[in-house]
């Protein structure tokens, strides 16, 4: 078994497609619902997760989003004013 963090990772990696706008809290909320009922199903306790997020799952999702989408923003800047 992987440690929680290469997996939490691999996790948001396949989701990055939900990274791509800042989310709303409820999204965030039920991303991190998804992520904890995954990591029990894979054999992870919910402390450990909790652990690989600093302490609150929700915040470190919508953390993550954010930063996703932060570092779009300039290729789509660049795109408009190349169109």
């Amino acid at each position: 078994m992987m440690i929680i963090d290469d997996w939490l990772e691999d996790k948001l990696a396949e989701r990055k497609f939900a990274f791509a706008a800042p989310a709303e809290p409820e999204e965030c909320a039920m991303f991190a619902g998804m992520l904890r009922a995954e990591a029990l199903a894979s054999g992870y306790t919910v402390e450990a997760l909790e652990g690989a997020c600093g302490g609150d799952i929700s915040t470190y999702v919508s953390g993550k989003m954010l930063s996703q989408s932060l570092s779009a923003a300039p290729l789509t800047i660049l795109s408009a004013i190349h169109a």
